[in-house]
């Protein structure tokens, strides 16, 4: 990840939810996927709602770390993406956000491409939109 070889601090979130559903303590919902897989030192914070900071500690570990300014990725573009999108914004952080960098899938509605499209462009209200390879860390 070039946020590592930048020398950022990475700090990944996690939900977990109740024994029996999908993103239960040690169930195949929690999996980080190997390629952006935490490594020593780095923070990862456990949600249980759609907004990274609600219940969580992702506040008080990014005032820890003295960022403000943020470069944020994820999964279920439309639920918990969407949800931290604007929490980080109306908390008084900077965000870049990778329009590549998000994910989710079809839904009866719409398409996965169709959402991460509509959600690129309704979240350029709280955040600059731009392809991951523009993203500069430092």
């Amino acid at each position: 990840m070039r946020a590592r070889a930048a020398g950022a601090p990475v700090v990944h979130v996690q939900h977990v939810s109740a024994q029996g559903t999908r993103f239960e303590p040690g169930g195949a919902g929690r999996r980080i996927h190997a390629r952006v897989a935490p490594r020593a030192g780095e923070a990862i914070i456990e949600k249980r709602k759609p907004d990274g900071f609600q219940g969580s500690t992702l506040e008080g570990v990014l005032r820890e770390l003295g960022r403000t300014d943020l470069v944020l990725c994820g999964f279920a573009t439309e639920a918990c993406f969407d949800s931290t999108v604007r929490s980080t914004h109306a908390r008084g952080f900077t965000l870049e956000l990778a329009a590549d960098g998000h994910s989710t899938t079809a839904n009866p509605v719409l398409d996965a491409k169709s959402i991460i499209a509509h959600h690129n462009f309704v979240l350029s209200r709280f955040a600059k939109v731009k392809p991951g390879a523009e993203i500069a860390f430092a």
